[in-house]
């Protein structure tokens, strides 16, 4: 079996821990920050010149656990237990986090150069693909108040861009080439940069409550999960990271507002367009006719039957795409295997109205997944960002035209740290009955992704 490391601490309460990244700035590991965030507390309570209304600061308001970790960007960039530490570039790229954290300005930047191989492509389309991805996000705090019970306010930015190394990357990738509805490289989002993020996020009554407005990306702080969420270091198929049959887009108008009244119950609330492709305008494409409204109920146990954290979210959901109207309902569960342990299981499923799944390409779906995350005595998991899993997915199609109602696909993958903001992680997938493929009944996706998270 694999022996976990003694932990310092007890393991932050993080649904997106790779995603987010970790460390002071950021304050994501809340446990081993709390006295810090309580001695920066007191330190502005007992001087008048700072009690109040405070602009800018650079410590992260103290909000619930679950919100925290789902809302906030660490400050962090530099992973223990690589195999070459101590790099210049790496270095510098901390150095960079840091000074701008001394303005309350906290960032996360991933991208990735991938490698891919196919079998049975489509005619005509290629079997060896290359491109490169990038996702950025920044959380920037305005001010911090003691009035009102406690409220703050921040802005939060987001920017995507990709390219294909040689093709058009908004024609040719893995899953158009296999003729698949599973996204194989979720991390690639066509030819363009473009505008993810721009909203004012502010909490209330001490951190309890937390609303969110503007362009925005739902499943940033929705359907989360903590073993499989992240394209960038995680399982790469969109379907283990985002529920096909949920119907938004990943850049919308919308509302989020988040309650978390107890650190073992949380509710979220969303509305959002669901028809805005990347770099849309958002205003001309505005509709009641193309819209989502979801709750997401969560359930949160530390030590769930002596096993360790775990974690029950249920999100039932109303739609319209072009006009119709729908309702569904999506699962998504996380275990820990053992307490302070590395090893995890992972499942989301979810059904709804094909007049309104069509959007996500499933009217059914379910996936899952067996998880090995963080450091372990084994000489290939010493890194706190050691990832090796494998998941499986089954969708059925709403697409009445699709060649194929049902797809599968399996994945393997692994993440090993070379430096502390670089890593590689080989992986491969089997798809069967790809829905659109029209030559062959599978096809296989061998992806070498070479990250940098700064």
């Amino acid at each position: 079996m694999f022996a976990p490391r003694n932990p310092v601490s007890p393991p932050p309460d993080d649904p997106d821990l790779m995603m987010r990244q970790v460390g002071p700035a950021g304050t994501i590991d809340l446990w081993r920050m709390r006295g810090r965030f309580e001695e920066s507390t007191l330190t502005q309570l007992l001087d008048p010149k700072v009690h109040g209304m405070r602009w800018f600061p650079k410590e992260t308001a103290e909000i619930m656990p679950y919100l925290a970790a789902s809302n906030q960007v660490g400050g962090d960039c530099l992973h223990q237990g690589a195999l070459f530490d101590g790099d210049p570039v790496s270095n510098a790229a901390q150095a960079v986090k840091n000074a701008f954290a001394e303005y309350g300005i906290n960032y996360a930047i991933w991208q990735a150069y991938d490698f891919s191989a196919l079998s049975h492509a489509l005619p005509g389309r290629q079997r060896t693909l290359n491109a490169w991805g990038v996702q950025v996000t920044t959380r920037t705090n305005i001010f911090s108040s003691d009035e009102l019970t406690g409220t703050n306010g921040w802005l939060i930015l987001g920017a995507n861009a990709g390219i294909g190394l040689g093709v058009d990357a908004n024609v040719q990738t893995p899953q158009t080439n296999i003729g698949a509805q599973g996204q194989t490289l979720g991390s690639l989002y066509g030819d363009s940069i473009y505008l993810t993020q721009c909203a004012w996020q502010q909490s209330f009554f001490d951190g309890t409550l937390l609303a969110m407005g503007g362009m925005l990306d739902p499943e940033y702080v929705c359907d989360l999960n903590t073993y499989s969420n992240n394209p960038y270091n995680q399982l790469l198929n969109n379907e283990f990271i985002n529920q096909a049959t949920m119907p938004w887009t990943c850049q919308s108008l919308a509302v989020v507002v988040q309650w978390q009244p107890i650190e073992s119950f949380y509710a979220i609330w969303a509305l959002a367009q669901n028809n805005l492709p990347p770099g849309g305008d958002a205003f001309n494409m505005l509709s009641w006719d193309d819209m989502t409204t979801m709750f997401e109920f969560g359930l949160i146990d530390p030590e769930f039957l002596g096993m360790g954290r775990g974690v029950l979210r249920v999100l039932p959901y109303g739609a319209t795409v072009d006009g119709q109207g729908g309702f569904g309902c999506d699962f998504n569960v996380e275990q820990q295997l053992w307490k302070d342990g590395p090893l995890g299981i992972f499942c989301r499923a979810g059904f709804g109205n094909p007049d309104v799944t069509i959007q996500g390409g499933a009217r059914t779906q379910v996936s899952g997944g067996l998880v090995l995350a963080g450091q372990t005595d084994e000489v290939f998991m010493k890194s706190d960002q050691a990832y090796l899993a494998g998941g499986v997915y089954w969708m059925q199609a709403a697409d009445p035209l699709a060649l194929h109602p049902q797809e599968w696909g399996f994945e393997l993958t692994y993440v090993f740290q070379l430096t502390q903001t670089v890593t590689l992680q080989p992986d491969l997938q089997f798809v069967l009955n790809p829905l659109y493929n029209t030559s062959a009944s599978n096809a296989a996706v061998f992806t070498l992704q070479v990250n940098c998270t700064w």
